[in-house]
C-alpha cells in the first residue's frame, strides 16, 4: 500500500511538474475577431471544431449555427492560415442539416477532413452518416463522400504503424429506454477512405459509454478514456499485440472524465498498477 502511495505522489509531482512549464497567450475571439474571411458567416453558437497543421498551414474547422443544439442552418466552415492572423477561405459544408464533429487526419500527402450529418430537429441527436473530403490544393477540395459508417459519431483519429484508427460510438437511439447497450469501436484505414472495424465486437459496450479519447505510447500500447453520459467515466488500456481488447476501469460516478490523454497519459501511466488490480478482483 505504501508503495502505491508514493507511486500516486511520484505521479502527482510529475503532473505538477510538466503543468508549470506550460505556457499560452492571452485568450482571443477568432470568431468575433473580424479576422476570418468574408464567406464565413457566423452564427450565434461556434463550436465543434478541429485544427491541423499541413504543409507549412494551419488549418481550421468549425460549426456555425443558430445555437449549440441540432439545427437545419447549421453550416461547417475551413479555414486555412500560415501565421495564425491572416486566414483564407478553404470551403464549407452546408447541407441544411445539422453537421457535427469535424475531425482531421493528415495521412501520408493528404489532408482529410470527416464530419457527420445529424437531425434538423433541436430535440433530436439522430447521427445520420460521416461524410469525408481532402483537400486538393489552391482552396480546393474534393466533393464529399459516404465513409460508410451512418448512425457512428467519429470522436477522435490517431495514426500508428502507418494506419489511421478512428474512434466512434453509435449514436442512433442513444438517448432512447431499449439502448441499454453501447457500441463504441475502433475503426482502421490505411487510404484514409475506406474505414473498417478492428473487431467483431466494440471496444466498449458499457451502457451510456460514449466519447472516447484514446492516443498510443512510445511502444504501442493503447490508453483511453472513455465518458459515460451522466454517470462517470471509464479508464481502459489496450496491449500492443492486441489493441482490440480494452481493460476497464469504472470511475466514480462524481469524478471528472478525463477528455485530453496527451496531458493525462502520466497519471494513467502511473497509476495502472492500482486500476489493473481492481479490474482484476
Amino acid at each position: 500500500m505504501l508503495q502505491k502511495l508514493i507511486l500516486l505522489l511520484l505521479c502527482i509531482q510529475i503532473s505538477n511538474s510538466f503543468s508549470q512549464t506550460v505556457k499560452y497567450d492571452e485568450w482571443k475571439n477568432l470568431t468575433t475577431s473580424g479576422k476570418l474571411p468574408a464567406q464565413c458567416k457566423i452564427q450565434a453558437s461556434n463550436n465543434n471544431l478541429d485544427f491541423a497543421t499541413f504543409k507549412d498551414k494551419f488549418y481550421l474547422a468549425f460549426r456555425t449555427a443558430p445555437t449549440h443544439f441540432p439545427s437545419g442552418k447549421a453550416v461547417m466552415y475551413v479555414v486555412s492560415s500560415t501565421d495564425l492572423e491572416n486566414w483564407n477561405f478553404e470551403t464549407e459544408i452546408n447541407l441544411h442539416c445539422d453537421l457535427r464533429e469535424p475531425k482531421f487526419a493528415v495521412y501520408h500527402d493528404t489532408l482529410n477532413l470527416y464530419c457527420f450529418t445529424g437531425s434538423k430537429s433541436m430535440f433530436k441527436f439522430d447521427p445520420r452518416e460521416i461524410l469525408q473530403t481532402r483537400t486538393i490544393g489552391n482552396r480546393k477540395w474534393t466533393s464529399l463522400s459516404s465513409a460508410h459508417l451512418d448512425g457512428f459519431v467519429p470522436w477522435r483519429i490517431r495514426e500508428r504503424k502507418d494506419t489511421l484508427y478512428l474512434s466512434a460510438y453509435y449514436g442512433k437511439g442513444l438517448y432512447q429506454n431499449h439502448h441499454k447497450t453501447s457500441n463504441l469501436r475502433l475503426f482502421q484505414s490505411t487510404n484514409a477512405v475506406d474505414w473498417h472495424p478492428i473487431s467483431k465486437e466494440p471496444q466498449v459496450n458499457t451502457f451510456s459509454a460514449e466519447e472516447g479519447e484514446f492516443i498510443f505510447d512510445s511502444t504501442g500500447n493503447l490508453y483511453s478514456t472513455v465518458r459515460l453520459e451522466g454517470t462517470g467515466a471509464l479508464v481502459c488500456k489496450a496491449d500492443k499485440a492486441c489493441i482490440y481488447d480494452w481493460k476497464k476501469f469504472v470511475s466514480k460516478p462524481n469524478t471528472i472524465a478525463l477528455c485530453y490523454l496527451p496531458i493525462t497519459i502520466i497519471s494513467i501511466w502511473y497509476r495502472e498498477e492500482i486500476w489493473m488490480e481492481r479490474l482484476t478482483k
